[in-house]
């Protein structure tokens, strides 16, 4: 059975330590989405923390990869359910940036 909360902590651990690296990005704003658009418990994360720590990695995507098209594949993803993660984005924008991708 699938564990996201402890694959949520590999990631953030190693994120850590390489906040640069896409890989890394695209996986934890997966988990993150996965988690809070199938309810998933997370035993060290509640909704609240899961909604900010995905809107951080969606600051670093702005600030580092905007440009790239995996990230923003996935960013897009998390956009078009925006009202489901609180971010800052737009359903609008999270079609347009699928388009892109």
């Amino acid at each position: 059975m699938l564990n996201v909360n402890s694959l949520l902590i590999d990631v953030k651990a190693k994120q850590s330590q390489s906040e640069d690296e896409k890989g890394l990005l695209i996986r934890e704003m997966f988990l993150f989405w996965y988690a809070l658009l199938e309810g998933v418990e997370c035993e060290n994360f509640s909704g609240s923390e899961l909604t900010r720590m995905l809107n951080r990695c969606i600051e670093r995507y702005k600030a580092g990869f905007y440009n790239d098209a995996d990230c923003t594949f996935m960013v897009g993803m998390v956009m078009i359910a925006f009202w489901i993660f609180g971010t800052t984005f737009t359903e609008e924008e999270g079609v347009k940036m699928l388009i892109e991708a």
